[in-house]
């Protein structure tokens, strides 16, 4: 006889509004969660490791308890949890056996894959009986905290005394660990990080909803198309290292290097064309295509507009003025273009044709190299808005589209258990 169900959660994907690329860099984002996500349950194993199953059978894997465990494919994710979790809370993990069901749609830039993380760790503490957060509540109290611990599980950081390991192998920040967690239902939250602020949140527009385009294109995270994905977090550290070397200073990452030189983009460009960096430059700066200057320079100044973009949306927002919104959102998609170089044609296109079916706002967003692209549509305006948006994407990439998905989405909450008390 099974046992029975020790927790159920829900835990949502994320849409990033604006702020790409910038939580690793100690910027800001503006974000909400999805009202589609996973669905997991948890109840103590039999096994003496951890099985888990999709609702469906399509999906199964069974792990051990080891903290040098492996595993392909999707199923990296589950051992990344395991191997991090028995060695920072030891002997609190026990068994166990996740049913996990979703509707999100994978690799298609709302965050299915950190979404999926979170629900396996809330399930394995579950399944422990709480073991596992009473092993590291002196490091990780407030759901803040847990945001920026199981970001650091993904990309393998330590916190505080919680020693970190290799991760999934993406470089990537807190945002959508943030979002997923700590979203309010209805609302756009702004965060900023590294380290974690509540700054600013805002009622959704109403009358209003946020239409995504999966574009068909996966935002694969693996080999080369890995290292495509981590060039923008590498060019940021290595920006703020080159400045750090060439000036003496101390800088974490580029919100650092901006508060003290908002000219940061011409200084390191003037330093490390002369040479100013010092003979070590070359041990910090990032692998990348074309000239190091100018990418360096390139990346900084992406950082610099974005973070201009956010501060317009915000100010916007606070003011309930729809028309300043989607003009910051306009110039964010912009500078992602021609100075983030991590957008594709299919999300280029689709950016560009909301505008022209009516929407108010349109960006893409997420990792990029693939993904989505949210529009802000009026709700009387979001049938026949979808299907030219749909249709007309067909036409020019009939390929991509036959693998793409159009949902219609609202502000959603952030991860929850079922009838029983918060996650954390």
């Amino acid at each position: 006889m099974a046992e029975p169900v020790a927790a159920s959660f829900f835990v949502p994907g994320r849409i990033e509004v604006l702020g790409k690329h910038t939580d690793y860099a100690g910027g800001a984002s503006i974000t909400c969660a999805t009202t589609r996500g996973f669905r997991l349950s948890a109840r103590p194993g039999r096994t003496g490791g951890v099985s888990v199953r999709s609702a469906d059978g399509r999906f199964a894997v069974d792990l051990p308890l080891d903290p040098e465990v492996h595993a392909e494919g999707w199923a990296n994710y589950v051992a990344t949890v395991i191997r991090r979790v028995v060695r920072n809370a030891p002997g609190a993990v026990r068994s166990a056996d996740l049913v996990f069901e979703s509707d999100l749609a994978p690799a298609a830039g709302m965050s299915s894959s950190s979404a999926f993380m979170i629900a396996v760790f809330l399930g394995l503490d579950a399944a422990s009986e709480g073991r596992v957060r009473e092993s590291i509540v002196d490091v990780v109290h407030t759901l803040p905290e847990l945001a920026e611990y199981l970001a650091c599980i993904e990309n393998g950081a330590s916190y505080g005394r919680l020693e970190g390991e290799r991760g999934v192998g993406t470089r990537g920040g807190s945002q959508d660990h943030t979002a997923i967690l700590c979203s309010r239902a209805g609302h756009l939250g702004r965060y900023r990080y590294a380290p974690y602020a509540e700054e600013g949140d805002w009622a959704f527009w109403p009358g209003h909803s946020i239409l995504i385009a999966a574009s068909g294109v996966e935002a694969a995270k693996t080999g080369a198309a890995m290292e495509d994905y981590n060039r923008a977090s590498r060019l940021a550290s290595g920006a703020a290292a080159a400045w750090s070397l060439a000036t003496g200073l101390p800088a974490r990452h580029l919100a650092d290097v901006l508060a003290a030189d908002p000219d940061a983009a011409e200084t390191v460009r003037r330093l490390t064309a002369t040479g100013g960096t010092g003979s070590g430059h070359s041990a910090v700066l990032p692998p990348h295509s074309g000239d190091m200057v100018d990418a360096l320079s390139r990346r900084i100044r992406a950082f610099t507009v974005e973070m201009e973009c956010v501060e317009r949306a915000s100010h916007a927002l606070a003011a309930g003025d729809l028309s300043s919104f989607a003009a910051a959102v306009c110039d964010s998609q912009a500078a992602t273009e021609s100075l983030l170089g991590n957008q594709v044609p299919e999300t280029i296109h689709l950016a560009a044709t909301a505008e022209r079916y009516g929407a108010v706002a349109a960006s893409a967003f997420g990792a990029g190299f693939g993904g989505s692209v949210w529009a802000l549509v009026p709700d009387a305006e979001a049938d026949r808005f979808v299907t030219a948006w749909s249709e007309d994407y067909a036409t020019v990439f009939p390929r991509s589209a036959s693998r793409a998905v159009f949902v219609r989405e609202q502000a959603g909450a952030g991860a929850h258990r079922d009838g029983g008390p918060q996650v954390w």
